[in-house]
């Protein structure tokens, strides 16, 4: 069913209106609970792996919109044959208990889900990405078909060779430890802040913007 809620045109303030934008509500049946896998980091040393390609597309990104002010830009292409197949593969996954974690990387791109699974966890992360593309792009890029994941070392090659036998991209960032997420692009540090600093700037924003 498509419900209410933001599909409203008449949900405004004094200052603007928002968006119409029409929300699908899914559900879904979880055979067994104790399969369920969160975003969360899990485990120090658990390998961080970037499932599908990271995209030079930042058009209607939350990156745009709350650091630069700008609404605009395409929005990114999304292949729907990619998206299930890398759907399937993280399913399959989980069923056979090789994933610790999963996060989709949606708003905020890449830097805003490693943010989220290290406040969800409590852990801290080490990332290497060396790549020849915009640091902001890296980042913030909000490309379609992209996932997070987590499994401990001794499932890496496992996974490895699942998602080469189905042709999927993927990139090992890291791993999970420390009580920092730290994060190098190209040799040079990118990202470096307390997880316990982080989940306090979290948790204290809507206080932030209610003062």
């Amino acid at each position: 069913p498509v419900i209410s809620g933001n599909v409203s045109l008449y949900n405004e303030t004094e200052d603007h209106a928002i968006y119409p934008t029409p929300i699908i509500g899914m559900i879904g049946v979880l055979e067994d609970v104790e399969k369920a896998c969160t975003m969360d980091f899990k485990n120090e040393g658990d390998s961080i792996i970037l499932l599908g390609s990271t995209t030079e597309e930042i058009g209607g990104s939350e990156y745009l919109a709350r650091i630069h002010g700008l609404e605009k830009g395409e929005v990114p292409f999304i292949n729907f044959a990619l998206e299930k197949k890398l759907q399937s593969l993280i399913l399959n996954a989980i069923e056979e208990g090789m994933l610790q974690s999963a996060h989709d990387l949606s708003e905020g791109g890449l830097a805003v889900a490693l943010a989220e699974s290290a406040i969800g966890g409590q852990l801290g992360a080490k990332v290497v990405i060396n790549k020849g593309m915009r640091k902001d792009f890296l980042l913030f890029s909000e490309g379609q078909s992209r996932f997070l994941v987590t499994v401990k070392k001794e499932a890496l090659e496992n996974l490895k060779e699942k998602m080469d036998i189905d042709k999927v991209p993927y990139e090992v960032l890291g791993e999970v430890g420390g009580e920092k997420l730290e994060v190098v692009i190209n040799g040079a540090s990118a990202i470096s802040l307390d997880v316990k600093e982080m989940e306090e700037t979290w948790r204290g924003a809507l206080k932030c913007i209610m003062e």
